[in-house]
């Protein structure tokens, strides 16, 4: 079809995947302020040998434009030096078979605030709540050397959604009739085509 071959696929020589979590995080409940508690927590997680394949189009820049070993060694080109093939055995095709080849690090700030107010008169209660994440990093080192972070991107390369912050907020208000009364906001921050940046 003149279209670029690729041969995809498992791997029975993987390895599993290590990680290394780390966080860190507070909690105030101030006195002066009842019914207020809210938390800060800090994460990074760094993942060794995640399976994972490099992306074609990153595997060809790396190779034209840099001449990376690793990324020219998978490319088969064919007898003609094309890739177009249609066997394994004559060549001509990207190898995309998953590998550990892949480091990952992510790092963030998950926030959460919450309120408490007993309202006047026998109203029942008010409760307010927001959980919000930040995101710091999302870095994948596809090959040695060379890394892209897809914190607030999406695409070819960037295939899940992961924008810079994110949150639902919640105020509820628990009536004195047996009757609960809420409304929620889910935010899910923008994100741009990664092929642009």
């Amino acid at each position: 079809s003149g279209q670029c071959s690729v041969l995809l696929g498992g791997n029975k020589d993987l390895n599993a995947e290590t990680a290394n979590t780390t966080s860190v995080g507070f909690t105030v409940t101030p006195t002066f302020l009842p019914g207020f508690s809210g938390s800060l927590d800090y994460y990074q997680i760094k993942i060794k040998d995640e399976i994972s394949v490099v992306p074609i189009n990153i595997d060809l820049a790396l190779c034209l434009n840099d001449n990376n070993p690793a990324a020219c060694k998978l490319i088969i080109r064919g007898p003609n030096g094309q890739l177009f093939g249609s066997a394994v055995n004559a060549g001509g095709y990207f190898s995309n078979l998953n590998s550990n080849l892949a480091q990952v690090r992510l790092s963030g700030i998950d926030a959460q605030i919450g309120y408490r107010k007993p309202l006047d008169n026998g109203w029942g209660t008010l409760d307010a709540s927001l959980n919000g994440s930040w995101l710091l990093k999302d870095e994948t080192e596809v090959l040695p050397g060379f890394s892209y972070d897809c914190k607030g991107l999406y695409g070819i390369t960037c295939q899940t959604v992961n924008p810079k912050w994110r949150h639902n907020l919640r105020v509820s208000w628990q009536t004195p009739w047996k009757a609960l009364f809420s409304i929620q906001w889910r935010y899910i921050g923008s994100v741009s085509l990664d092929t642009n940046d």
